[in-house]
Protein backbone atom coordinates (compact mmCIF):
# COMPACT_ATOMS: atom_id res chain seq x y z
CA UNK A 1 0.00 0.00 0.00
CA UNK A 2 2.59 2.59 1.07
CA UNK A 3 4.45 2.11 -2.97
CA UNK A 4 0.89 2.57 -4.21
CA UNK A 5 0.55 5.97 -2.02
CA UNK A 6 4.24 7.03 -3.02
CA UNK A 7 3.18 6.46 -6.83
CA UNK A 8 0.44 8.52 -6.38
CA UNK A 9 1.85 11.62 -5.36
CA UNK A 10 4.63 11.43 -8.03
CA UNK A 11 1.76 11.11 -10.06
CA UNK A 12 0.27 14.47 -8.15
CA UNK A 13 3.64 16.33 -8.44
CA UNK A 14 3.81 15.75 -12.07
CA UNK A 15 0.42 16.92 -12.28
CA UNK A 16 0.84 20.19 -9.98
CA UNK A 17 4.25 20.70 -11.72
CA UNK A 18 1.79 20.90 -15.20
CA UNK A 19 -0.56 23.02 -14.29
CA UNK A 20 1.98 25.42 -12.65
CA UNK A 21 3.70 25.43 -16.05
CA UNK A 22 0.83 26.44 -18.20
CA UNK A 23 0.56 28.97 -15.88
CA UNK A 24 3.85 30.15 -16.09
CA UNK A 25 2.92 30.01 -20.15
CA UNK A 26 0.16 32.82 -19.30
CA UNK A 27 2.73 34.87 -17.88
CA UNK A 28 4.91 34.92 -20.51
CA UNK A 29 1.88 36.06 -22.54
CA UNK A 30 1.52 38.63 -20.02
CA UNK A 31 5.15 39.52 -20.68
CA UNK A 32 4.82 40.06 -24.21
CA UNK A 33 2.28 42.37 -23.68
CA UNK A 34 4.22 44.80 -20.96
CA UNK A 35 6.79 44.77 -23.85
CA UNK A 36 4.96 47.48 -25.49
CA UNK A 37 4.44 49.36 -22.29
CA UNK A 38 8.07 49.97 -21.42
CA UNK A 39 11.43 48.42 -21.09
CA UNK A 40 11.40 48.96 -17.07
CA UNK A 41 7.95 47.35 -16.34
CA UNK A 42 9.35 44.00 -19.22
CA UNK A 43 12.82 43.72 -17.41
CA UNK A 44 10.97 43.36 -14.00
CA UNK A 45 8.46 40.32 -15.50
CA UNK A 46 11.00 39.22 -17.05
CA UNK A 47 13.12 38.40 -13.95
CA UNK A 48 9.85 37.87 -12.25
CA UNK A 49 9.18 34.96 -15.26
CA UNK A 50 12.73 33.55 -15.10
CA UNK A 51 12.75 33.20 -11.20
CA UNK A 52 8.94 31.59 -11.19
CA UNK A 53 10.69 28.91 -14.03
CA UNK A 54 13.28 28.20 -11.68
CA UNK A 55 10.85 27.61 -8.74
CA UNK A 56 8.68 25.10 -10.39
CA UNK A 57 11.18 23.25 -12.18
CA UNK A 58 13.59 23.47 -8.99
CA UNK A 59 10.54 21.83 -6.80
CA UNK A 60 9.29 19.85 -9.21
CA UNK A 61 12.52 17.93 -9.21
CA UNK A 62 13.44 18.00 -5.32
CA UNK A 63 9.91 16.42 -4.76
CA UNK A 64 10.27 14.07 -7.34
CA UNK A 65 13.66 13.11 -6.06
CA UNK A 66 12.50 12.85 -2.23
CA UNK A 67 9.43 10.61 -3.38
CA UNK A 68 11.98 8.51 -5.73
CA UNK A 69 13.86 8.12 -2.74
CA UNK A 70 10.52 6.81 -0.45
CA UNK A 71 9.86 4.26 -3.64
CA UNK A 72 13.16 2.98 -3.63
CA UNK A 73 13.05 2.37 0.09
CA UNK A 74 9.34 1.11 0.06
CA UNK A 75 10.99 -1.82 -2.35
CA UNK A 76 13.76 -2.49 -0.81
CA UNK A 77 12.61 -2.90 2.22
Amino acid sequence: MEILAIAGLMAVTLTAAYVLWSLLLRVEHFYTQLEDHGQTAADLAGIAFLGLAALIVLGALAALLLEARQLLSALLS
